[in-house]
Formats: structure tokens, C-alpha cells, sequence
């Protein structure tokens, strides 16, 4: 019986009703989104959930606040974590972890030394896996990182460097900027999962920094390490806080221009809530992510939508149908069972191909939006069918009401459900239509933001621009820079050669407090932050002097000069450039030095639209981390030929790795780009699907209404008319839903493009542009098929009528 009752409803879905093949074709497009979206919530909301303790794992925020600003810091003193740990009630384990940069590893294979420049690497204690436990393949974990120049490496980093696991024991150089030093490897773990806020390919013993400087054992000068504690499960948050207020007034860490605040910030919480200074992990975006599920929610309710206002458009057909069962003895209750059951299989169908075409495109639509789908826990498939079936058994039941609220034999031939339940669907197609027209405002508005960066990008000049990441922690490093930029100036194609401490793009060098000019009071020091760079690096860069002279060489310049950028002159109380050329200024939270200021130059988005520009102090110094070549010309492979070769002869100890400084300066925006592309892809479909569901019910409205346009085409209409008669009624719902659309997209955007320190406005024409493709989409939905139906015979139409 379930057989044939089976083989009845699918030979009635795919060869009589084209109603359920639209409705199915939205379903499947609808899921396959929820099932993206889903995975994707499911994967950034799960962020260091895996942790044993995650619940009691916790970040020391440092907070200094200054007269005219605060800085959040994710960076603490190396002191903080053995002062919280001994003095502290509450926190059982507390760790330190800080990242090398510009760190070239050396592995011998075969007697020959094989540099590579490396990321993903820390100093670490050997607490760390007390708080963050891992899976150690090979190796002790309660040993571990407790002996100085040791390290423990991830499976992937011993593969892809000593191609076997096997390599306890075994050693490598690391050579960065606390200098060169050989570690022996003491444990390998399973790779960090991608979920996990901090990822790692290998950490160093923190022994080992301490032996290179001795202030990595205790200071509380140096905020660049971060800190997390594990808390007793009892203890409250305000407590532990409490505690460090005390810490603070103990050791004096705050003073007349600054006040220190340490405060916790929960594990769990820093992936998607934390925007920091001194961040070290993988951070996505809270705002981002609600989107994408509200585009989730959305397009599913646009889909049972359809389906709801295709199943309750009963044709007379189906009707009489309807009226025979009836008059046979069919019950109420089975016609409610009948329509859910109908509902039901629909769903289960669209589900079921949903998954299959999942399967099947997975590696176009990772390659596409740059994502790996992650995979859904069996508790959230589960609830994902649960809601699926919950509303399929909703959208069964609204389509059965309407028709027995409806269905009497005496009335069926004065009005028929579709007449008198004609205000309840055009309510659901104007909230189809709002829900496409806020997709659409909110689609070309991320569009018009990411040009605007763009633009922005472009007016920094960073094209023909190469940086190489350098070593030069010793002399003999920095001599064979000062050579290798030499050569480099002798190829006719190379205008400019600088180094730098930090590029475009990257994390400034240092930040330091309690600034400001001689005679000026303590309390009215401002926080900046530090570049070192060398003479040509304005010139470079195409940093415009606005007041004063730019650096000259190391043999006239004095060490005491600096430069700063229009924002530092502002905040320290100069409003013209040229006032503040020769003045005096004192670093009290640098030993008190002194610096003079020998020119401003304006301001630059170093690092991304993101954030405000800051103050910004460039100092001096002949060698840096980065190598910025500007060549006048995109490089060919013979000049890049010639920079390699010139490199191997000066730097055969360090890894070749030239990078286009605008691409690596546009990597920062990856994560809105593909953001725009996910949104601006799902409100397509969104679109789709609701147009897909006006087609449909524009022919069965203009196919009721065969006799009333034969009958005004038989008395002299024109196509014309009939055709913006039969238009009216739909534009009427676009327009109304566009309406409607308008503040809540406005809202949502004006929240989205507050995460942006350089916004571009919100524009009157976007909104006009918008509204012009909503009619346009819903004119080219219903004007074919209104103009086929002005277009026929009268007497066709009435004969069929």
C-alpha cells in the first residue's frame, strides 16, 4: 500500500503538477544554503570548545588607558603570568606564550645546510599543555619545553621537514630576531585543529628565550607575551579581577599619564569578540557570521513561502478533486494528513538532493568561496532534519486549512479558496519581495565598501613594490644586508632599496606610552607606536614630508632624531607641522629617553581600513626586519633572476621568499572579500527563489483570469493595456515590499560598516538603483507570460472558459 501511495505522489510531483517541481527546485536551493551556513556557524561558533577545561580557560586583557585614548592589548609583561601564579587565589595554572618572527629554520639533509623561512612559531612553557592539552604522538607532555633549546613540532611541520613523524631527538637551527640557536626535538603532537584560536606548527622552550634575554624571566616592561590562566571552577571572574587590581597597585604598573587594568577575556570568546593589539590567532567576525545565518533563515523561509502559496492555489481542477474525495468519504483529518504527508516527502526529496549535490560540488564551491565546508556533528543533523520536517509538517497544515475554511459545495461556485485567501498570500509574496529587496540593498552596499577600500588601497602606491624578510640580529647578518642593497641599487630597473622594521599591512614594531613634550605634565602623555626604517623608506613609499627633513644616513643623522606622522604632531598639541620641527620629547615609559623631532610627514594607513590611523614615531636604523624594493616596471623573471642570485651570494643562509608588498597588503581584506562573495552569492538565490515563486503564481493568477481578458480583448482592449493591467497588481507588491525594505536594510548596513575605521557612506542611489532591479526582476517575471495571455484569441479564451 506504502508503495503505491509512494508511486501516486511521485508520478503526480514529476509529470502532472509543475507547481511541486518549482517549489522542489526552491527547497533544494534553500537547504543547500542552510546546510553551507549551518556548517560554517557550526565551525566558527565551536572555536577552543574541544579544550578539557575550555570553559575555565581565560586571556589576561591589558588595559592602558591614557588621557586621550586607551590601548587594548592582548600583550602582558613577562611578569604577569608567575605573579598571578603564586599570588593569585583561584587560578591552578597559569602560562606565556610569544611568537618569533622573520624566524628562518635550517635542517641539514645529507651534509647541506636547507634554510626556509617558517611560520606558526613560539617561545612557550611548559604549562601550556596543562591549560591546552594535546595529543602527543610521540614524547613526554609533563617534560616537555622544560629544558631550554627544545621544542615540540606538529606531524605536519616533521613531515614536511624531515618527511617521516619519527624524529624525537633529531635536531634544527632557528634563527631569528633573539639570534641563532639549535633545538632538539623533545615531543611531536597531532596537528592543531583548525577550530582552535591559537595554531602552531612548532613552539620553543621558553628556557630558550630567557638564555637569549634575561627580561623574558621577569619584567614588567615588555608588553608583547600572551598570557592565559587556567581558573578554578568554583572561583568567580570578579574575584580573580578583584585580585588583580591588587596586583596592579602592588607593583605600581600604573602611573600619573596611565592607568593599567587587567581584565579576563574567556577563551571561547576571543575567535569571534576579541580585536586586540598584540592578537596571535585565527579571529573571524560575530557580525559577519549573524548575517549569514540570517541569510540562512531567510532563504528557507522564502522557500516554504513558495511552497505554501503554490500549495494553496488550488487549481479547479484539483478543486473538484478535492470536492470528490469528499463526496466519497474522504475525512477532514485524512485531508490534513494527505497535505502534511505531501509536505513531508517534498521536504525529504529537496533534503535528500540537497546532500547528494553537496557531495557532488564540494570541491567547486570550496574553490569558489575560498572555504572548506566543515562537517556537522551528528547531534546538529540531527536537528537540522528535526527543524526541516518541523516546518514541512507547518507548511502541510497552512496550505489544508485555507482549503476547509473554504470548502463548502455552495460556496465553491461564488468564490474559491484562491480568491478568498488572495490577501494572505499576497502578505507572504511582499515579505518574499522585502526580504530581496533588503538583500539587495545590502549587496550592493558591501560592494560599494569593498571598491572603497580598494580605492583606498590604491592611493597608497604600493604597486611595483617587493619586500624580502631579513635577518639582522648580528653583524655579520646586517653587513650582508648593507651589501645585498648595495647590489640591488645597481639594477637599472630598481629605483629604491629600504629597509624597515615593519611593512604595509603588518604589525607595528613597538608601542610605548606616556609621550609627550618637554614641560608638558605627565598626565597629558600619549601612547604611539614605533617603526624603525631606513633613509629611503619615505621616498619608497611615496610619504609626502609635510614640515622639516626625512632621515639622511647613519653617518649624519643623530641617533636621537625621529620623525612623526601628522596624528602624533596633532595628539601632542601641534597643529601646524612646522610648529613642532626640533622640539623636545620625553618617553617615560621607555626609561625616560629623550628624542627630537626633525620632520612630519602625513598620515598612512599602515595597517588596514580597519583601524584608525595612529600616532605613529619612525625611527632610525640602518637594518630592519623587511627589504622593500621599488622597481619601476612589474618584475620579470630576469630581474627577479638576478635579486635571487644576488641573494644566494650575500644570504645563503636565509631562505629566498620575494612577495609583492599590494598583495600582501590585500590579503588583509581576504576575510571581507569572501564575506561580499558568500552574501552577495546567497542573495541571488534569495532572489531566485522569490522570483521563482512570483512566476508561478503570476501564471496561475493570469490563468484565472482567461475569461475576464477575453472579455475585455473581445470589447476593443489593446495588449498593451491588458498587460499593464495585469502587471499593476505585481509591481504594486515590489514596490510596497521595497518600501518596507529600505530602514532595515539601512540599519543593518549602518552596524556592519561601524567595524570599519574608514567607511564609505551610505548613498541615495543605491537605494534608487535597487529599487529599479526589484521592478525590473519582477517585470521580467510576469510580462512574458502576461503578454502571451493579451496576445491570445478571445474566442480561445472563452471558449476555454
Amino acid at each position: 500500500m506504502i508503495t503505491s501511495i509512494l508511486k501516486y505522489k511521485f508520478n503526480k510531483f514529476f509529470h502532472s503538477d509543475r507547481k511541486v517541481l518549482v517549489s522542489l527546485l526552491g527547497l533544494v536551493i534553500a537547504l543547500m544554503v542552510v546546510i553551507i551556513i549551518a556548517g560554517i556557524a557550526h565551525f566558527e561558533l565551536g572555536f577552543d570548545k574541544h579544550y578539557n577545561n575550555s570553559q575555565n580557560i581565560y586571556r589576561i586583557q591589558n588595559n592602558r588607558i591614557y588621557s586621550k585614548l586607551e590601548d587594548r592589548s592582548a600583550g602582558c609583561p613577562p611578569a604577569t603570568a608567575p605573579s598571578i601564579k603564586q599570588e593569585i587565589s583561584g587560578v591552578s595554572e597559569a602560562t606565556r606564550i610569544r611568537p618569533l618572527f622573520n624566524c628562518v629554520l635550517n635542517i641539514t639533509k645529507n651534509g647541506i645546510p636547507n634554510p626556509f623561512n617558517e611560520t606558526g612559531i613560539y617561545y612557550a612553557e611548559s604549562s601550556f599543555f596543562k591549560i591546552f592539552n594535546q595529543d602527543f604522538l610521540l614524547g613526554n607532555p609533563t617534560e616537555a619545553l622544560k629544558e631550554a633549546n627544545t621544542a615540540v613540532i606538529t606531524e605536519s611541520f616533521a613531515e614536511k621537514h624531515f618527511e617521516s613523524k619519527d624524529v624525537l631527538g633529531e635536531s634544527f637551527t632557528c634563527n631569528s630576531e633573539e639570534g641563532e640557536v639549535k633545538l632538539r626535538i623533545v615531543g611531536i603532537i597531532k596537528d592543531v585543529r583548525p577550530d582552535s584560536y591559537f595554531q602552531f606548527n612548532c613552539l620553543i622552550s621558553y628556557p630558550t628565550l630567557i638564555e637569549h634575554n634575561a627580561d623574558a624571566q621577569y619584567s614588567w616592561g615588555w608588553n608583547a607575551f600572551n598570557t592565559f590562566v587556567l581558573v578554578e571552577p568554583t572561583v568567580s571572574i570578579g574575584h580573580i579581577e578583584q585580585q588583580l587590581e591588587e596586583l596592579v597597585t602592588k607593583y605600581q604598573l600604573s602611573r600619573d599619564e596611565m592607568k593599567r587594568v587587567f581584565t579576563l577575556q574567556a577563551l571561547t570568546d576571543i575567535h569571534l569578540n576579541s580585536k586586540l593589539r598584540h592578537e596571535i590567532g585565527v579571529r573571524g567576525n560575530l557580525f559577519s557570521l549573524k548575517v549569514l545565518i540570517a541569510i540562512a533563515l531567510f532563504i528557507l523561509c522564502v522557500a516554504w513561502i513558495n511552497y505554501i502559496n503554490i500549495s494553496s492555489a488550488k487549481s479547479k481542477k484539483e478543486l473538484m478533486e478535492a470536492e470528490m474525495k469528499a463526496i466519497f468519504g474522504n475525512k477532514k483529518s485524512l485531508r490534513f494528513i494527505e497535505s502534511i504527508f505531501d509536505s513531508v516527502l517534498l521536504n525529504t526529496i529537496g533534503l535528500i538532493v540537497s546532500i547528494i549535490l553537496l557531495q557532488v560540488l564540494s570541491a567547486e564551491l570550496n574553490q569558489l568561496f575560498q572555504i572548506s565546508l566543515p562537517k556537522i556533528s551528528i547531534s546538529k543533523w540531527f536537528l537540522l532534519i528535526a527543524c526541516t520536517y518541523l516546518i514541512a509538517i507547518i507548511s502541510g497544515l497552512i496550505p489544508a486549512f485555507y482549503l476547509e475554511r473554504s470548502f463548502t459545495f455552495k460556496r465553491k461556485a461564488k468564490a474559491n479558496v484562491n480568491q478568498r485567501y488572495l490577501g494572505v498570500r499576497n502578505a507572504l509574496v511582499v515579505f518574499q519581495f522585502t526580504v530581496s529587496s533588503i538583500f539587495i540593498i545590502t549587496t550592493l552596499l558591501v560592494l560599494q565598501q569593498i571598491m572603497f577600500m580598494d580605492k583606498k588601497q590604491e592611493k597608497l602606491n604600493l604597486k611595483n613594490i617587493a619586500t624580502i624578510s631579513s635577518l639582522n640580529s648580528s653583524k655579520d647578518l646586517q653587513k650582508a644586508q648593507s651589501t645585498f642593497m648595495q647590489e640591488l641599487s645597481r639594477i637599472p630597473e630598481i629605483t629604491f632599496v629600504s629597509t624597515s622594521s615593519s611593512i604595509p599591512g603588518g604589525n607595528y614594531s613597538n608601542v610605548i606610552g606616556g609621550i609627550r613634550p618637554i614641560g608638558v605634565d605627565l598626565d597629558k602623555g600619549i601612547k604611539c607606536h614605533f617603526i624603525d626604517v631606513s633613509e629611503n623608506y619615505f621616498k619608497l613609499y611615496n610619504i609626502k614630508l609635510l614640515a622639516g627633513r626625512t632621515f639622511y644616513s647613519n653617518t649624519t643623522n643623530p641617533s636621537n632624531s625621529v620623525i612623526v606622522n601628522q596624528k602624533a604632531a596633532l595628539m601632542l598639541g601641534y597643529e601646524k607641522p612646522s610648529e613642532i620641527i626640533d622640539k623636545e620629547i620625553v618617553m617615560e615609559e621607555f626609561f625616560g629617553l629623550k628624542r627630537t623631532i626633525i620632520g612630519v610627514v602625513e598620515d598612512f594607513n599602515h595597517q588596514t581600513l580597519d583601524e584608525p590611523i595612529q600616532p605613529l614615531i619612525y625611527h632610525y636604523k640602518k637594518s630592519g626586519q623587511y627589504i622593500s624594493i621599488k622597481h619601476n616596471a612589474p618584475l620579470s623573471a630576469d630581474v627577479t633572476q638576478k635579486i635571487k642570485s644576488i641573494w644566494n651570494t650575500y644570504c645563503p643562509q636565509q631562505a629566498f621568499e620575494l612577495q609583492n608588498n599590494d598583495q600582501y597588503y590585500a590579503l588583509k581584506y581576504a576575510k571581507h572579500k569572501k564575506f561580499s562573495k558568500l552574501s552577495s552569492t546567497f542573495a541571488l538565490l534569495i532572489i531566485l527563489i522569490s522570483s521563482i515563486g512570483l512566476y508561478s503564481l503570476a501564471l496561475f493568477s493570469i490563468s484565472s483570469r482567461t475569461k475576464e481578458i477575453g472579455i475585455r480583448k473581445a470589447n476593443g482592449a489593446k495588449t498593451h493595456e491588458i498587460v499593464s493591467m495585469l502587471n499593476k497588481t505585481f509591481i504594486r507588491w515590489v514596490v510596497l515590499s521595497f518600501a518596507i525594505a529600505c530602514p532595515i536594510a539601512w540599519y543593518i548596513m549602518n552596524q556592519w560598516l561601524q567595524s570599519f575605521a574608514y567607511r564609505t557612506q551610505i548613498s541615495w542611489w543605491i537605494f534608487f538603483l535597487a529599487a529599479g532591479i526589484s521592478i525590473g526582476i519582477a517585470l521580467l517575471t510576469v510580462t512574458w507570460q502576461s503578454w502571451k495571455a493579451a496576445k491570445k484569441n478571445p474566442v480561445v479564451s472563452l471558449r476555454y472558459e
